[in-house]
């Protein structure tokens, strides 16, 4: 039982959840969930399953919590506009996925997914695969840092910053070509914080923004001679 605790501790300190939270989550004074994680009191089968329901994983990921068994991050082979992210990111779901273990990823609840188009680029490109975890309150947004929002009209990779208007948010790409443009929070099904990427592209990102800018300048030149030839007839 004292390593049960000990896990419950562990996973609420990497949610970043307080005591105070699990507490009124429970309905029981702090020092009651105080003596629930220093093992001073039995933890019930029940106490057990609503700890766990409160952590949103389920109690056999509690008892087996840091048993390194299939791997930390779950890759969801999912396109950009099909389905909901939430609903395929949900653990009854998540059977036949791919599960992975990066070192350098030790969080828990990480999903992988893939990066379609070229908003977010130089950043982001095309065919890079993303760490990503879920957040569960939109106040806890990181304003500027890149997100994956599931909204109902499709899901993106934007970087979030907040709007004067207190009902919406401003979605931003890293690509200067595409313009921001606004959502409505209430919109949004679920939102996922990026936590890293993994490129299968070895030549550096600088490279394609130098070819990307040779090629507006000969389509510029271009622009002007053909203009310049205009005029001269």
């Amino acid at each position: 039982m004292k390593k049960v605790v000990e896990n419950i501790k562990l996973i609420r300190k990497q949610m970043q959840l307080s005591r105070e939270y699990m507490a009124n989550e429970l309905g029981v004074e702090l020092s009651s969930y105080g003596k629930i994680e220093r093992g001073e009191v039995g933890l019930t089968l029940e106490r057990l399953f609503a700890i766990a329901e409160i952590l949103k994983i389920t109690p056999t990921d509690i008892l087996n919590y840091g048993i390194e068994k299939k791997g930390n991050i779950t890759y969801i082979p999912i396109k950009a506009q099909a389905g909901s992210l939430a609903e395929m990111a949900n653990p009854s779901s998540t059977e036949d996925f791919v599960s992975l273990s990066i070192p350098m990823f030790n969080d828990i609840g990480l999903f992988m997914i893939n990066v379609e188009g070229d908003s977010m680029f130089p950043t982001f490109c095309n065919g890079d695969f993303i760490i990503i975890k879920q957040i569960e309150d939109l106040d806890f947004i990181k304003y500027g840092e890149p997100f994956v929002v599931d909204a109902t009209d499709g899901r993106v990779l934007k970087r979030i910053y907040s709007h004067e208007n207190q009902s919406a948010l401003v979605l931003k790409s890293d690509n200067e070509i595409y313009e921001p443009y606004l959502i409505k929070k209430d919109s949004i099904l679920s939102l996922w914080q990026v936590r890293g990427v993994l490129s299968k592209n070895s030549a550096p990102k600088n490279f394609f923004q130098k070819r990307i800018y040779a090629l507006e300048e000969s389509i510029s030149n271009i622009s002007k001679n053909i203009t310049q030839y205009k005029m001269e007839e």
